[in-house]
């Protein structure tokens, strides 16, 4: 027995030798697949946007530039599809498009699609964009001319980061500011245009846009439209990347009805100081009285006194600031508008003010007070809105504007349906 299973042990040793097969063994367990990636928020945004049936035109710069870009003044050795793969960096370097000078390098421009020249909305994301010094600046373009042009950028001045808008008309430059939402990391741009009234958007995330600003700015079709990253004029400073994720142009979406109809006055310009309440609740009686004169009799009153006693009582047309001084200036009065307006024209203020009111809207003020400081100026509009603004009230809303511009009408202003800042 003993030898019988050795044997048959032998045996089996030598089966397994010659046939390569021994008894079956469990699979060996499987490597677990690796985690897909998740997108980076300017990488979903990215790929929202150029997949959205509503853009009119679409360049990712994978790799290559799919529109027909024109760039004015090429510097070959400072824009770039491969340095940061998956965007067009623009190297930033010394230059100037402000008030005559053009010697500014690498400004991206598209001819504007046709369908868009009137109404579009433009965005770009910025990656990672970080100015550091004095006019280091990156962003959108609107452009016609080396003299007559629109951009909404990312720039370095003063010590902070700043969202600005630049704009010049035939020549004059005019720049405002607004701070970020934060002072780092990326963000996307936007304009939204409307006839001759452009929204200054931004966000951080690439879903939910902040308007910052609205502006009137000329009157014509848009030629072309871009990107632009450059430094400023005069002092050296140091040469930065503006990494553009991607650049795209689509219809813009429509206002409601309400939206439309609402004059635009940016946000921070209806709160009140302390010392503006009291006069601001003058102002809102003042303005009161005016409509309910008009209900009664037809027409404006030619002068605030012509509403007393009846409509108003004497002592609240003085500012409560200063009650020695008469602070109220009624702006629809019979008196001519000052000569280098009109041309000399002399005509009467409230036939100027008729014409603001085509132009701009409700915005336009019946009533002004001058008791709050050398440039500012309270102000209640023919609708009936309290806000400051300064000394030329139209600036708020058309920063280049020129007192000639009102020998014609033009559209009311309006604000876009979401809150502005």
């Amino acid at each position: 027995m003993t030898c019988s299973r050795a044997c048959g042990g032998a045996v089996v040793g030598m089966l397994i030798l010659c046939t390569g097969r021994a008894s079956p063994q469990p699979p060996p367990a499987e490597a677990p697949e690796a985690p897909a990636k998740t997108p980076t928020t300017a990488e979903a945004a990215k790929t929202t946007a150029k997949t959205d049936a509503s853009a009119v035109t679409f360049d990712g710069f994978d790799g290559k530039l799919r529109l027909n870009w024109k760039i004015q003044n090429p510097d070959p050795n400072h824009y770039s599809l491969t340095r940061n793969p998956g965007t067009l960096t623009i190297t930033t370097q010394q230059g100037s498009i402000s008030k005559g000078d053009s010697d500014y390098e690498n400004l991206f421009l598209i001819k504007c699609p046709a369908k868009a020249s009137k109404d579009c909305q433009v965005t770009t994301c910025l990656k990672s964009f970080e100015p550091m010094a004095e006019y280091n600046q990156a962003g959108l373009i609107f452009y016609h001319d080396d003299d007559t042009y629109l951009k909404w950028v990312l720039v370095w001045k003063a010590g902070a980061i700043f969202l600005t808008v630049g704009c010049e008309r035939n020549g004059r430059f005019v720049t405002q500011s607004n701070l970020p939402d934060r002072q780092g990391g990326t963000v996307w741009l936007r304009v939204t245009k409307r006839g001759n009234r452009y929204t200054l958007s931004s966000s951080v995330d690439g879903k939910s846009y902040r308007d910052h600003r609205e502006i009137a700015w000329g009157n014509r079709a848009v030629r072309r439209i871009g990107l632009l990253g450059k430094n400023g004029k005069g002092r050296k400073f140091p040469q930065i990347d503006a990494s553009f994720d991607f650049f795209e142009v689509r219809l813009p979406p429509p206002l409601a009805a309400e939206a439309a109809a609402k004059p635009f006055i940016p946000k921070r310009h209806l709160v009140m100081s302390a010392d503006m309440k009291p006069c601001a609740a003058n102002l809102r009686r003042i303005h009161a009285a005016i409509e309910k004169y008009r209900k009664d009799k037809g027409e404006l009153p030619k002068w605030l006194t012509d509403l007393l006693p009846t409509y108003l009582n004497a002592e609240l047309l003085l500012c409560p600031n200063d009650l020695k001084y008469v602070g109220y200036n009624y702006e629809f009065t019979p008196n001519p508008v000052p000569r280098d307006w009109d041309g000399g024209a002399r005509t009467p203020q409230h036939d100027w003010k008729a014409r603001q009111v085509k132009r701009f809207g409700d915005v336009v003020p019946y009533v002004r007070c001058n008791r709050h400081g050398a440039y500012i100026r309270l102000n209640v509009g023919v609708g009936g809105q309290i806000y400051w603004s300064g000394v030329e009230w139209e600036r708020l809303f058309m920063p280049c504007y020129r007192f000639s511009d009102d020998s014609s009408a033009q559209k009311p202003a309006t604000r876009p349906a979401s809150e502005g800042s």
